[in-house]
């Protein structure tokens, strides 16, 4: 909008000072709005591929040690696990994090970060899962 007013002539922004400076305030938040909508789709997309290292992380361990995420989970010391009355093991935090619907409103990307670390260092099979999660926690790393 700036821009066009330089097609108006000299007399136009005598007449009226304060367009320049209105089409300055309308440019900013225009601005602003853009930065918004790219900021809103940049957490969106850190939200989707922090399940998809999540994921990958605990199908990539599962595969490879036939373990559980409560091992995974207490091998890592990231995670805690909860011991149930029954005697089952929970990984109650560790589990909201493979669902986008249960993730948290901040997730705590840096755990998720640690996690796929622990699993890629513990772990050296190759495998289209390894390379996947190894793709997945480069692009989150990457937004984080």
């Amino acid at each position: 909008l700036e821009d066009s007013q330089i097609k108006y002539s000299a007399t136009d922004t005598e007449k009226r000072p304060d367009l320049l400076h209105e089409l300055k305030k309308i440019d900013s938040a225009l601005d602003n709005l853009a930065r918004s909508f790219f900021e809103d789709e940049k957490i969106a997309t850190a939200r989707e591929l922090t399940v998809e290292v999540m994921s990958q992380a605990v199908d990539y361990w599962n595969e490879n040690t036939g373990l559980t995420r409560a091992d995974l989970a207490r091998k890592s010391r990231i995670w805690k696990v909860y011991l149930e009355q029954d005697g089952r093991e929970r990984t109650q935090t560790l589990d909201k994090y493979l669902d986008l619907e249960s993730l948290p409103r901040n997730p705590g990307y840096k755990k998720v970060i640690r996690t796929a670390d622990f699993v890629l260092t513990s772990l050296k099979t190759d495998s289209s899962i390894r390379h996947k999660l190894e793709l997945s926690l480069a692009k989150l790393q990457a937004l984080t």
